[in-house]
């Protein structure tokens, strides 16, 4: 462990407007090696100065409005659940950290069954806007509890593309909160990005499940390949001209327009 790690640790959750404790310290440490918590322990408490930007518990007003926001989506994931092409519903963002704005949306992630993502994501949209407040495109922050689905996988894309793979998304992989599980799926998920491990290792480590990765492979069946394809076509259709960063595919939907990743690099070099 070296102190660049630990000051980028902290730097990184401070870009986000938060602070850590010493056992967030250590599960959310950059480093590609797995450190003890008492290793960490023991550094920190060689460094004072360090030791004064650690909090001993998180702010009370956060852990309510943390547990306010996900209770006002228990009776959508109730209902979304029902639904048998949905295999995990999870939190990502900040939510899923316990560290919400009062207007900060809230962010899923939906994982489907195979060839199944875009004949379920019209019916999720649908009851999204029937029982809560969906975030549409384009759409200002200003309501509270606003739900944005950002996040589309189907079991055969979940390992995260490779032009996606560095520092933030890593923390967006592993800081996933499942809602709704239909047999360890999340732990699959978590698996086969293993690459956040050079990233964060004591976190991947921590998250992540023992056993084999086994991943879905493409399911026979071409009367769903080829409805989810004609889904596919028409929505992409719809939504060309509104693309920008966007990162779209027939297994996948990485509704993200913001690139945070070049802001927080630059963020973390002026620690070093």
């Amino acid at each position: 462990m070296t102190l660049l790690e630990v000051e980028k640790t902290i730097k990184y959750s401070s870009f986000f407007g938060a602070s850590l404790t010493l056992k967030e310290l250590h599960l959310w440490l950059i480093s590609p090696h797995i450190h003890s918590f008492m290793e960490v322990s023991n550094f920190i408490s060689k460094h004072p100065a360090l030791q004064k930007q650690l909090i001993s518990k998180h702010d009370q007003k956060k852990t309510r409005l943390t547990k306010q926001k996900t209770k006002s989506i228990q009776k959508l994931i109730s209902v979304l659940k029902c639904i048998p092409s949905i295999q995990l519903i999870a939190l990502t963002g900040s939510l899923s950290i316990g560290n919400p704005k009062k207007y900060d949306d809230i962010d899923l992630m939906i994982i489907t069954s195979p060839n199944t993502l875009w004949l379920t994501r019209p019916l999720v949209i649908l009851l999204t806007s029937l029982l809560s407040s969906r975030r549409k495109p384009g759409e200002p922050l200003g309501l509270n509890n606003q739900v944005c689905i950002n996040l589309w996988l189907d079991q055969t894309s979940l390992m995260v593309p490779k032009k996606k793979q560095n520092l933030y998304t890593a923390h967006e992989v592993l800081q996933t909160k499942p809602l709704f599980d239909r047999g360890g799926v999340h732990q699959q998920f978590i698996r086969v990005n293993s690459w956040t491990r050079k990233h964060l290792a004591t976190a991947h480590e921590r998250k992540s499940p023992p056993g084999l990765c086994c991943a879905c492979g493409e399911p026979r069946g071409w009367l769903k390949q080829t409805l989810n394809l004609l889904f596919f076509t028409s929505q992409h259709l719809y939504m060309k001209s509104k693309i920008t960063n966007e990162h779209i595919t027939l297994h996948s939907a990485y509704f993200h327009p913001r690139n945070l990743y070049p802001q927080i690099k630059k963020s973390l070099k002026q620690t070093a």
